[in-house]
């Protein structure tokens, strides 16, 4: 079974934890990028997080 964030509340949450606590770890924005594709109301604020976050060429493409 693959772990996957489904809803908006665990992306928001994620979110969170990432402002808080872990907020440029590579391991975090590597797992979320992929996350962009997903519908809108995750996409969004993942999107405006990611964008002030220290981004290799192949992460910024996905922004």
């Amino acid at each position: 079974m693959k772990n996957e964030l489904k809803s908006f509340q665990e992306v928001s949450e994620l979110l969170d934890l990432m402002q808080n606590k872990n907020h440029n770890s590579s391991v975090i924005i590597r797992n979320t990028t992929p996350l962009l594709n997903s519908n809108i109301l995750i996409a969004r604020p993942l999107y405006w997080s990611l964008k002030n976050q220290q981004l290799d060429a192949k992460q910024k493409k996905f922004i």
